[in-house]
This record gives C-alpha cells, structure tokens and sequence, in this order.
C-alpha cells in the first residue's frame, strides 16, 4: 500500500515541491517539507491576504497521532481560515524522505518532491472542523 506524504497551500497546479527551505536545525541544506498527517497539512494552507499577515502563524503540532491547535486569542481558527481556500498536495512517501527530530509525523527530503495529486479544499475551518468531530484535531481555546 502506498503511503502518503502531504503538503497544503494556496498555490494552484503545483507539480513539483521544490526543496527550498532550510532545516529547523540551522542547516543551510535546502529541503522540502511534508507531513503525513492529512489534518495538520491544512493549517499550511495559509491566505496571507485573508489573514493580512505575509507569514504564516501556525500553533498546532502533533501528539501520538492527534493534532493540537492553540488559539492565542478568540476564534483564532475560525478567524484565520473560515473562507480560506487551498490546496492540498500529495507525494508518494519514498526513502529520499527524513523523519524531522523531535517532531512527530514531519518529513523533509532534500529533492524536489513530485506531486501525485492534489485535493482542492473550498473552506480550510470546514474541513478542519471534522477532523475536531471525529477526535482527531483538539483545539485548545
């Protein structure tokens, strides 16, 4: 069975994640990361017009399979992406893939990652509130 890595965005008709980013550890190798949690790729679908914020302001992580959100202030969720449209991109998990130390469910790869599809996701706080319904997203208010 095939596993999957994902990667979510505002960009359209992406076909090859590009390995542009630097490692957390201070690295100056470039790489490509991914997630192979479905539910906590979402919150990289970030609108920065939408948001008025260029950067994106993610406070979830990953805990034995849940993901968690921390809001800083009220409706932090709602607010950052209900209307919020993206896409959510798909790659074949293979072993040019690395786990990212110390986080849970994180991958990088130093190549390019081809796309194998893509998921268009009309509202990001719908979706997301599913994944809170089905006990897999706790948003700690």
């Amino acid at each position: 069975m095939t596993e999957y890595l994902y990667h979510g965005t505002v960009v359209p008709n992406i076909k090859v994640l590009n390995a542009v980013s630097s490692l957390h550890d201070g690295g100056e190798q470039k790489i490509v990361y991914l997630t192979d949690n479905r539910a906590y790729s979402l919150f990289y679908i970030w609108d920065s017009v939408h948001n008025l914020k260029k950067g994106k302001h993610v406070t979830a992580w990953i805990k034995e399979g849940t993901v968690y959100y921390e809001e800083q202030f009220p409706d932090q969720l709602k607010v950052f992406y209900d209307g919020v449209s993206g896409y959510l991109y798909r790659v074949e998990k293979d072993t040019s893939f690395c786990p990212v130390q110390n986080r849970e469910s994180m991958w990088y790869s130093t190549e390019n990652a081809i796309v194998e599809g893509a998921e268009y996701i009309e509202n990001v706080y719908d979706e997301l509130l599913k994944y809170q319904e089905a006990g897999k997203l706790k948003i700690i208010h």
